[in-house]
């Protein structure tokens, strides 16, 4: 895929937002992330970050790509996504379906785009459905610095609302002697000197998948990552040329 094509595929799915709300309902606030990477052997084309839906993945597929790689992505896209979907060109469809028909990826959507008088038409094939796959702890991983997941943590422990009573609580130390430990079922403080691996685990046993996703997204909605952070996001509804 050349860069001009892939930056017209962009502007296109800005503008496209009754595509996937009409699939997955009302968005709410959005931002919109392009060429994240998302695990060790794969970028995500598009992250779909919704107040009210979550995380959508869109892995962008053009007349002139392969799908020699899709499966290995779509396992990465599903671990940190509620919904993913595949855009890919008319002209190779055939090829995308024979992977999304499989029973492994069956919840994946598919969305078709095709040239028409030098504009990119978008039509939704497959709606997505709710992933089973995902995992909040690749989503932090993926989204998060340690920094970051450390003020989530630190808010979190101040909410016992946002605790989620039916995970598995964990003690935080090597023993329950030496260190912060689950206490009545929430963890008794946080430490800033904990591994990533650490908090990552924390977080994922503290609160519910929905709940943790959705702290994440705020995040990145009020622009509260660490400053030192290069990352530009869009809304959709907005001109991707002109932000460039």
């Amino acid at each position: 895929m050349t860069e001009s094509y892939a930056g017209q595929l962009k502007g296109r799915l800005l503008k496209a937002k009754t595509i996937i709300s009409y699939d997955l309902g009302e968005l709410g606030d959005t931002k919109v992330l392009f060429e994240k990477s998302i695990g060790q052997h794969t970028v995500a084309d598009c992250l779909l970050l919704s107040k009210v839906v979550g995380v959508v993945g869109i892995e962008f597929k053009s007349a002139h790509d392969t799908t020699r790689r899709l499966k290995r992505q779509l396992l990465d896209y599903l671990k940190v996504c509620q919904h993913v979907y595949v855009m890919c060109d008319k002209s190779i469809l055939s090829h995308v379906l024979s992977i999304t028909n499989d029973k492994m990826f069956e919840n994946v959507g598919v969305i078709v785009t095709q040239d028409y008088e030098d504009e990119i038409v978008l039509g939704s094939l497959k709606k997505a459905q709710a992933n089973p796959a995902f995992s909040l702890y690749t989503l932090a991983d993926s989204l998060l610095w340690k920094g970051e997941l450390y003020t989530l943590l630190k808010t979190i422990v101040t909410r016992p609302d946002l605790i989620d009573k039916n995970r598995k609580h964990i003690s935080t130390g090597r023993t329950r002697a030496q260190g912060a430990t689950a206490n009545n079922g929430m963890i008794s403080s946080i430490r800033q000197d904990w591994t990533k691996r650490k908090m990552l685990t924390v977080y994922n046993n503290l609160v519910s998948d929905s709940v943790g996703t959705r702290a994440i997204v705020e995040m990145y909605l009020q622009n509260a990552m660490n400053p030192d952070k290069s990352v530009t996001m869009y809304r959709l509804g907005q001109d991707y040329e002109s932000l460039r």
